[in-house]
């Protein structure tokens, strides 16, 4: 039986892992060991590991009061920026970029948690 045209099928799911991400179905821009290639991307690799990151690190206490939102929101503005000039002008940043970005705007959001 041929692959199903839905993108999310399990027969589809298993004819990608580990040859490309799932994500962006980029390789190039994945992580990779020998020829496995992970099945996210650097950029939602870096927002896995800023999510986990700033969760242990118990990150919002750090930063009190109003310094807290304003930390939160510079913390977005790498992404941001970074998914614009791909969008708008097709400039390719780094693998390295990607990762960094996606770190920080998770930190961002950590900041700009309201909590009771």
């Amino acid at each position: 039986m041929g692959m199903s045209s839905d993108p999310m099928s399990h027969e589809s799911v298993r004819a990608v892992f580990g040859k490309r991400p799932l994500c962006n179905r980029r390789p190039e821009r994945a992580p990779a060991v020998g020829s496995f290639v992970f099945p996210l991307c650097w950029r939602c690799s870096g927002l896995v590991v800023g999510w986990w990151g700033g969760y242990f690190l118990n990150v919002p206490p750090l930063v009190e009061g109003i310094g807290k939102h304003l930390v939160g929101g510079l913390l977005l503005i790498p992404l941001i920026v970074d998914v614009a000039l791909q969008k708008s002008f097709r400039i390719e940043s780094t693998n390295s970029g990607r990762f960094t970005s996606g770190v920080l705007f998770t930190l961002g959001l950590h900041f700009l948690q309201v909590k009771p």
